[in-house]
């Protein structure tokens, strides 16, 4: 099954929450890791693309989304991103001042 992703920069990592491009993901816990955790994984990697599941790639409805942040070349004009999943409770759009 192919998954359709967004590829977005990583512009932050609070305490429980990541921004990609322009949106929030508030992180949830799950049966591996806190929120805090989660939010933590992204710290190191502020500045850097992460591949985000497309909204129709994700319709389980389980608050479950994949975050893909290593990418590797499939053929020259393809990339192949390794998914981890992530639980999120929200996501909202944010506004950077200009």
């Amino acid at each position: 099954m192919m998954t359709h992703a967004n590829i977005l920069k990583i512009e932050e990592a609070g305490r429980d929450y990541a921004v990609f491009g322009n949106v929030r993901y508030n992180f949830d816990d799950d049966e591996v890791g806190t929120k805090e955790e989660a939010a933590a994984f992204f710290r190191g990697l502020v500045g850097k693309d992460a591949a985000i599941e497309a909204a129709e790639s994700a319709s389980d409805r389980t608050g479950r989304f994949y975050i893909g942040v290593d990418f590797m070349d499939w053929n020259g004009s393809n990339v192949k991103v390794i998914p981890i999943p992530f639980n999120v409770s929200s996501v909202e759009i944010v506004q950077f001042p200009v």
